[in-house]
């Protein structure tokens, strides 16, 4: 059985992120690398300008630390909020960061993945952190990501159950 994401009685998902706080875990991969640490070198080799990272790691500073303290707002409009739940999984969040990013003469929409495992409280799972392209062609990019989230979501959740 897997550990699903939080849905709150009272506050629903992103109850931890948005209202509760928590305490921030990586998923890692096959060599105990953090993604989250794995895909931001992966970005900063991309060639992204030295004040845009500059930029970019302050936001993610802030956005976890607000994650930590619940103050980060949900979003059922998909429009506005800086956490949504990601429609095509079942156990992952999506967060927005403001910051885009210029890669290869194109903007680049920032999102970090996490979950709210139900077996944790207040455990904040990060999954990915990657980065998508404006319009359709991101959209489809970004339903990749999910997917891949989703996958890490599942072996993380695996090997607790081996433990």
């Amino acid at each position: 059985m897997m550990a699903a994401l939080l849905h709150d009685k009272v506050y629903g998902y992103g109850a931890r992120s948005c209202r509760l706080g928590g305490y921030w875990r990586n998923a890692v991969d096959n060599h105990w690398r953090p993604y989250l640490t794995r895909e931001m070198s992966e970005l900063r080799a991309c060639g992204i300008g030295e004040d845009e990272w500059q930029m970019l790691l302050a936001e993610v500073h802030q956005l976890l630390q607000d994650a930590e303290a619940g103050r980060l707002n949900f979003d059922t409009t998909y429009t506005k909020g800086v956490v949504c739940k990601a429609r095509s999984a079942h156990d992952v969040l999506e967060a927005r960061l403001e910051l885009t990013v210029d890669l290869d003469g194109e903007r680049r929409y920032m999102r970090l993945y996490f979950s709210e495992p139900d077996d944790e409280d207040r455990l904040l799972l990060s999954l990915s952190f990657r980065h998508k392209r404006g319009g359709m062609i991101g959209l489809e990019e970004q339903d990749g990501h999910i997917a891949e989230a989703q996958e890490r979501f599942e072996s993380w959740s695996r090997s607790r159950r081996m433990r």
